[in-house]
């Protein structure tokens, strides 16, 4: 889990604890707490940072839960401590924390088993989890939190299981079909009408957290060489960029002069045919045919000029 999806659990958190709501327990107590939390973050986070932050925050968490034991959203609370935990990462000590939480009653024990199912996710215990869930759902038939998050799992499942799919593309396998729009016009894209005698696509992230990606950039440079000397052999680039700001990313697109085609939905295209991890290059013949993938530095060029004389003119 990254900083930012900790700032997430942190923020919705804190959002519900300190409302306007009136809690029994000492409420100053726990509002000085969320507020040295926002402002204790590091202004300019490091792994070694976040990670001191984190332990800190558990203390703290705690030391709150023992001194107040019968404050009103102390489930909350505890939710919270286990979700940091998951954050450190600390499996290990967030299951125990959530197992405990789940021997309770009312909103401390629904709130340990949605714990525990999110430590097996984190984990990516996904069959554990539909167990746990299953077993729970048995016990709890109507619990509102189990029922969402069997939605949750159900989606993760799929995606599990496209993944795996995905990696067992081989040679001569046939590449999934996928529809998508370019990035320069919004004029639609369609692999299986779209495709060279031989396709190069490769999958890559701009961005994170708004920051240029440097990683895999060599290629991005290389498949544009290419895409110059032999798209009149019959070559076809396509980029799949995994970014949602089409606006952001034609910019970037025009500095990094990548005049083959980008399609503008890349993130969702990526998620359906659960490509993982990225940059991930693939090289398809006649048909869609798998001829080479997982393509990184001078194996891209290599691959591309042999494939281009077995099926070129």
């Amino acid at each position: 889990m990254t900083s930012r999806h900790f700032l997430l659990i942190l923020a919705l958190s804190s959002a519900v604890l300190i409302g306007e709501k009136t809690y029994a327990g000492d409420v100053d107590d726990w509002n000085a707490l969320a507020k040295w939390m926002k402002t204790s973050r590091p202004s300019k986070p490091s792994k070694s940072s976040m990670r001191k932050y984190r332990n800190e925050v558990v203390s703290k968490l705690e030391a709150f839960v023992k001194e107040h034991p019968d404050y009103q959203d102390r489930a909350r609370v505890e939710l919270l401590l286990g979700e940091t935990l998951l954050t450190l990462p600390s499996y290990g000590r967030a299951k125990k924390h959530f197992e405990d939480m789940a021997e309770g009653k009312g909103d401390r024990g629904v709130l340990g088993r949605v714990g525990i199912l999110k430590t097996l996710c984190a984990q990516a215990k996904l069959r554990e989890a539909r167990l746990r869930l299953n077993k729970f759902l048995e016990a709890h038939p109507k619990e509102e939190s189990l029922l969402k998050f069997d939605e949750f799992l159900r989606t993760n499942e799929k995606g599990d299981r496209v993944k795996k799919a995905f990696k067992k593309l081989r040679k001569g396998s046939s590449f999934p079909p996928f529809t998508g729009k370019k990035l320069s016009d919004g004029a639609a894209w369609d692999l299986s009408k779209d495709m060279g005698k031989v396709t190069l696509i490769g999958f890559w992230v701009p961005f994170n957290n708004g920051e240029p990606v440097k990683i895999g950039r060599k290629e991005l440079e290389a498949a544009t060489k290419l895409h110059k000397k032999y798209a009149d052999m019959g070559l076809v680039v396509l980029g799949v960029p995994y970014d949602r700001t089409p606006e952001r990313l034609k910019v970037y697109v025009g500095k990094l002069g990548l005049e083959w085609a980008q399609l503008s939905n890349g993130d969702k295209i990526a998620r359906d045919l659960g490509v993982h991890p990225f940059p991930y290059w693939i090289l398809l013949g006649p048909k869609g045919k798998v001829i080479a993938k997982d393509l990184r530095g001078s194996k891209l060029d290599k691959a591309v000029r042999a494939a281009l004389k077995k099926y070129g003119d």
